[in-house]
């Protein structure tokens, strides 16, 4: 199943994928821990910094929600990619001057802050759009085609950077932070073809009205409340937590670093499966009880890994389950969220759902930064807890 041709829905989704694309190649993630923690940073201080960019969201996700639905969602695109830009420059001043790490906090600063006029913003597009063109049913569909994108890039760019930087070098750091650069811009020309919704054109009321429009659809709907601590409760632990140690974890089991770059192509390769057939999937199982069984079975492999921390074959295993079961949760908490909020101040909405989800990333991080200390099996287990609690908060539809 797929969008019909010719539609506002296919223009908007087949540009933003490659916009989507460009904007998502990033050559130092398979080594940014590796990055991090060479230039100065602990475990702990990794935390930190990435607080940074947590509190910034916070403070950022209103201002630029109401932007995105004020003036749309394509110039709010455009600051972002802007934004962007600067923050990787930031890690490039890092790399070219004396190395002081209080680049990585201007970095997460900036790069928090670009990730917030995305925020909300993109889901709202291609939602409305889908839904000008009589196929909000597939809400799903677009998003699972979207983000088959960044798992192209990821296997290309893992395999690159990991590569690239198998010395661990400053200049080798430089060269695949300037590509980052270079390829942020290129996606500003995919973002310029986008167009917005007719609701978007017609809906410019000023900020404070899409603020309050937004807390009322919160209000108005409890179930949408549920699904987003559902959601969030097991995304931070196992994404965003594990996430960050996740590659000294690999290369404490014995992965040599250049082999990182493979590791992340394949479980990219895997998930590009996934998200380009997330329609089949979703037609033959509850989109919310793929959300239940996915979460119990992270919950399940943290709490292994904290039993059995060197164990390669399990921490290989680990890693390929998680971001695996990330890739699949993703489209689906999408649809299912967008379902329940309204046009109009969509963007605004979402992004009061986000505020709420840098709330959540403050506190996990701030908890695992005091536990960092105590080792892989301390942080393993707070984080299984973490998302059995999440995903047992109930949101089955009446």
């Amino acid at each position: 199943m797929s969008l019909q041709p010719g539609t506002l829905a296919h223009h908007n989704v087949r540009l933003f994928f490659w916009a989507t694309l460009f904007g998502s190649i990033n050559f130092l993630e398979p080594v940014m821990s590796l990055f991090y923690l060479g230039h100065g940073l602990s475990t702990a201080g990794i935390y930190y910094a990435t607080l940074c960019w947590c509190v910034t969201v916070a403070l950022s996700e209103v201002p630029t929600g109401t932007f995105a639905d004020r003036f749309g969602p394509k110039a709010s695109f455009f600051v972002g990619c802007v934004v962007n830009v600067c923050s990787k420059v930031c890690l490039l001043l890092l790399l070219l001057t004396d190395g002081s790490i209080w680049w990585f906090y201007a970095y997460n600063v900036l790069n928090g802050l670009s990730a917030t006029f995305f925020s909300g913003a993109d889901e709202a597009l291609i939602y409305d759009s889908l839904k000008e063109s009589g196929e909000e049913d597939k809400m799903d569909i677009a998003m699972g085609k979207i983000y088959s994108s960044t798992m192209y890039v990821s296997m290309a760019a893992s395999l690159v950077g990991a590569f690239v930087v198998r010395d661990l070098a400053d200049w080798q750091f430089a060269i695949i932070v300037g590509g980052g650069v270079l390829a942020t811009l290129l996606q500003l020309v995919f973002l310029g073809g986008i167009k917005n919704p007719s609701v978007v054109e017609k809906f410019r009321e000023n900020p404070y009205v899409h603020v309050r429009n937004g807390l009322e659809n919160l209000r108005r709907s409890p179930r949408l409340v549920r699904l987003f601590v559902n959601t969030t409760v097991v995304f931070v632990p196992t994404f965003v937590v594990f996430g960050k140690l996740e590659q000294p974890y690999l290369t404490g089991n014995g992965l040599p670093i250049s082999w990182l770059g493979v590791v992340y192509a394949s479980v990219a390769l895997g998930g590009l499966l996934v998200t380009r057939n997330i329609g089949r999937i979703t037609a033959k199982f509850s989109r919310v009880g793929i959300l239940y069984v996915s979460g119990v079975l992270m919950a399940a492999m943290l709490f292994a890994s904290a039993s059995f921390p060197e164990t390669p074959v399990l921490a290989f295993a680990t890693f390929y389950v998680l971001r695996f079961l990330k890739t699949i949760r993703m489209p689906i908490s999408s649809h299912l969220h967008n379902e329940l909020i309204p046009s109009g101040s969509r963007a605004t909405t979402l992004s009061l759902l986000s505020i709420a989800d840098s709330m959540f990333d403050v506190l996990f991080l701030t908890t695992f930064a005091g536990l960092a200390g105590l080792g892989y099996t301390a942080v393993f287990i707070g984080c299984g807890f973490a998302a059995l609690v999440g995903t047992l908060i109930p949101i089955h539809k009446k």
